[in-house]
């Protein structure tokens, strides 16, 4: 996102630096989160559509498994992440763990299926409950209209470019305008095994880890 705002401002484009949306669905709308919580005053808007608020394939007694029907037949695939034997530190990697070190200021709009088997929605509800500008909508079956909103299972089997459209509309985001950003020249994050420095003083960022 960075890289593309430096291009941008090299090419003399004129943007709403104020208005910057990231929108993204399961793994997608996680990392979008992760994305606003270490860069915490570059998004303006979230939409996130069944994120879950950690990396179930990171769990070390839990592979993730998809189920594919033909007929009669169940395929049933399951993957072993080589990230689960890298990554020794998962605290940073919880959203609610993030989000309880620093006060959110991104407007944030979460939806969520009563039938998501990956992550509750009674998790996500508490967790958005516990941070700022955050509104939680619970999709049950009443909710489901086959448009925007086809089921009420994880990922919604929504229609992405109706959600976005829904979201625009049914919400009432105002967006400050501006054509200039604001970086922390710093963030830090302390988990109980490192100490993470995110640096933007060169705009694009720089991790040092103690």
């Amino acid at each position: 996102v960075l890289n593309v705002l430096n291009i941008l401002y090299d090419n003399n484009y004129c943007f709403n630096s104020k208005k910057i949306i990231v929108y993204g669905h399961s793994h997608g709308a996680y990392l979008a989160y992760l994305c606003n919580a270490f860069a915490p005053s570059l998004f303006s808007l979230i939409i996130d559509n069944s994120a879950w608020l950690y990396p179930v394939y990171l769990l070390k007694d839990k592979n993730r498994c998809l189920y594919n029907k033909f007929g009669n037949l169940t395929l049933i695939t399951c993957f072993d992440y080589l990230a689960k034997k890298v990554i020794d530190d998962t605290e940073l990697l919880n959203l609610s763990y993030l989000y309880s070190k620093f006060e959110n200021a991104c407007n944030i709009i979460s939806y969520h299926g009563t039938t998501d088997t990956l992550i509750s929605h009674l998790d996500k509800a508490v967790f958005c409950s516990n941070i700022s500008n955050c509104i939680y909508n619970e999709i049950s079956q009443d909710k489901v209209d086959n448009v925007v909103f086809k089921s009420t299972n994880h990922g919604l089997d929504s229609d992405f470019i109706e959600l976005f459209d829904y979201t625009m509309s049914n919400f009432n985001i105002n967006f400050e305008k501006d054509t200039k950003f604001d970086l922390q020249n710093e963030v830090v994050y302390v988990t109980s095994k490192h100490k993470y420095i995110i640096n933007y003083e060169k705009v694009i960022p720089e991790i040092t880890i103690v």
